[in-house]
């Protein structure tokens, strides 16, 4: 009985500090092929033991994070993004037809194994971009068995992709339905994917809304956030012009208010330094150098991701 007294005093004592651990939550920005340095920056952060409880993401940050979220390591997304044939993906291009100049079976024509009209499946919209992404679909789907009607609270980490409603002209944070199919929404390109037909909601990607949803995390609960931003002028708050701007001036929109308190409000900032690198850049040699770049800034972020974790509780 008093060995029982004693464990349970013991217990006390910890329960406190347990107690004390904030739910922290990773939030990763859009940039296209950029994305792959969010990969290095997450491959340090768990070498640190750095415990994420919630995932949200934009774009190419969707797709990263929504793989996160299902439960993939750091190294299986390095895997994932190494991988590729990132021409084929994003193009829909059938390589076992991409040396033919012409293919045509009643219900779609393919050039070089492209796509040019066809092939519609359920949840595509009307075409207002090149591609279907379909390929990019085919990918995620078989990336996230069982997923294909789920809330994504339930997956191992709470997750939410951002995405832009064109009807509407509103932001949709997605929570529930076809994860590869959120991830697919999110980084749909404007006038390069076509929009997902997602219920009564047409989406392209939310970077032309809210491309560090930091916000979003916050309505999550999250107490901590830590924020891998793909602006490659993000750190003094002048973004690079990129087609986003020419984006939300043609829909009357200025996303600048919402970005400038997302990056006051951040508790472990990351911004690695990838100039010369574009939302295109999506060669095996790029993608190795940017995983790199990712890696490298995180480390020399190390002494505040220690005070980080030390603040976080863990």
């Amino acid at each position: 009985m008093i060995r029982l007294i004693y464990l349970f005093l013991v217990l006390l004592l910890f329960l406190p500090a347990s107690a004390q651990r904030g739910k922290v939550a990773l939030v990763l920005g859009g940039g296209g092929a950029k994305g792959a340095a969010e990969v290095g920056v997450l491959k340090v952060l768990e070498e640190e033991g750095i415990q994420i409880d919630m995932v949200v993401g934009t774009s190419i940050g969707a797709l990263i994070g929504g793989l996160y979220a299902y439960g993939y390591s750091a190294a299986q997304l390095d895997s994932v993004m190494r991988a590729p044939n990132w021409t084929d993906l994003l193009t829909d291009r059938d390589p076992d037809l991409a040396s033919r100049p012409f293919v045509s079976d009643g219900t779609s024509v393919r050039i070089f194994g492209i796509p040019l009209w066809g092939s519609r499946r359920e949840g595509d919209a009307p075409r207002l971009g090149l591609v279907r992404g379909h390929n990019v679909l085919d990918l995620l789907t078989r990336l996230t068995p069982g997923c294909d009607s789920i809330c994504f609270d339930s997956l191992r980490r709470p997750f939410r992709a951002v995405a832009f409603d064109i009807l509407t002209l509103t932001e949709a944070d997605l929570e529930c339905g076809s994860l590869p199919l959120a991830m697919r929404a999110s980084m749909s390109l404007p006038l390069f994917f076509t929009p997902v037909q997602w219920g009564a909601l047409r989406l392209i990607d939310g970077g032309v809304v809210n491309n560090l949803p930091v916000d979003v995390a916050r309505r999550m609960g999250a107490q901590y956030v830590i924020a891998i931003d793909l602006a490659q002028a993000g750190a003094d708050l002048d973004r690079e012009e990129t087609f986003w701007q020419a984006v939300r001036r043609h829909l009357g929109m200025d996303d600048r208010a919402k970005y400038t308190a997302a990056r006051a409000d951040i508790n472990l900032y990351f911004n690695p330094p990838l100039a010369g690198y574009g939302v295109e850049s999506f060669s095996h040699r790029a993608i190795d150098e940017m995983i790199q770049i990712g890696e490298n800034h995180a480390r020399n972020l190390l002494p505040q991701i220690r005070s980080f974790k030390a603040q976080a509780g863990q």
